[in-house]
């Protein structure tokens, strides 16, 4: 499969047309007593189901992209998720919007926001790395090369949110995609115990740890060494028994398998 990027979507509650020009100019105008309800719109914006990368490309030429990174920074708890709701958002548009956004040090922000302490930015920074590595190799190994790849780990070890689990393992899936190239296996062999006790338990999230599993057997022999040691084909093998989806990167993986035995 091809890197994933997912947008945090709501219902809007009218068919108005939203005027995001003028939406932006009030956000950028707006005192400081006013920036939530303004920030709020933009998020909306960004939320809406029809929003189109036109709409993301008016915001980051606006000038008001340094206000919203200050505010998921160093906002009060309303106004901070408000901006990493946005901020998540651009991160799911092309891969040109999220090399901006890294620029401006989106990756730091999504990290903070994992320290939290509160699962609302826990979820926000999780998503924001989901859509950080799932642009691109290039951006994956950024996220790599910080250590996100533990800290993620970290948050599903003290929570047991299921929205946060969800999150998480699409993270650690993304952080595992190959591309045209592999992560190197030292930085993601962590995430083998996460996604194999995920499948022993039995869990709606299995696609993503299948998939994950996938990836990291496609990294080379010691890869698919450490997942047998770990009993890989114990939890897999049940996986062809159940809905498609689950089969095809259960299938992929014994394919993996099957290579490295051959050798």
């Amino acid at each position: 499969r091809g890197f994933n990027k997912r947008r945090k979507i709501m219902e809007i509650s009218d068919n108005k047309e939203v005027q995001i020009k003028q939406e932006i100019v009030r956000f950028a105008e707006c005192q400081e007593d006013e920036q939530f309800r303004a920030l709020q719109a933009i998020r909306i914006i960004t939320a809406s189901e029809v929003v189109h990368q036109a709409n993301f490309d008016l915001i980051l030429t606006s000038g008001i992209l340094p206000r919203i990174m200050n505010l998921a920074n160093n906002g009060t708890g309303e106004e901070r998720n408000e901006a990493l709701w946005i901020l998540l958002n651009l991160a799911s548009g092309n891969s040109q919007t999220l090399m901006l956004l890294l620029e401006t040090g989106l990756l730091n922000t999504a990290l903070a926001a994992l320290n939290r302490g509160d699962s609302a930015s826990i979820e926000n920074g999780l998503w924001i790395l989901g859509n950080i590595a799932g642009d691109c190799e290039q951006a994956r190994d950024k996220v790599l090369s910080v250590g996100a790849l533990p800290n993620v780990i970290q948050v599903l070890s003290n929570s047991d949110s299921k929205s946060i689990w969800t999150n998480g393992l699409w993270v650690l899936c993304n952080l595992c995609r190959c591309g045209s190239y592999p992560p190197q296996f030292q930085q993601i062999e962590l995430a083998i115990p996460v996604f194999l006790a995920v499948l022993t338990r039995g869990d709606d999230d299995a696609g993503d740890c299948l998939w994950g599993l996938a990836y990291v057997c496609s990294t080379g022999a010691e890869a698919t060494a450490t997942c047998l040691q770990r009993g890989i084909l114990e939890v897999v093998i049940p996986q062809l028994n159940q809905i498609s989806t689950f089969r095809t990167p259960a299938l992929q993986i014994l394919y993996h398998i099957s290579t490295y035995e051959e050798h």
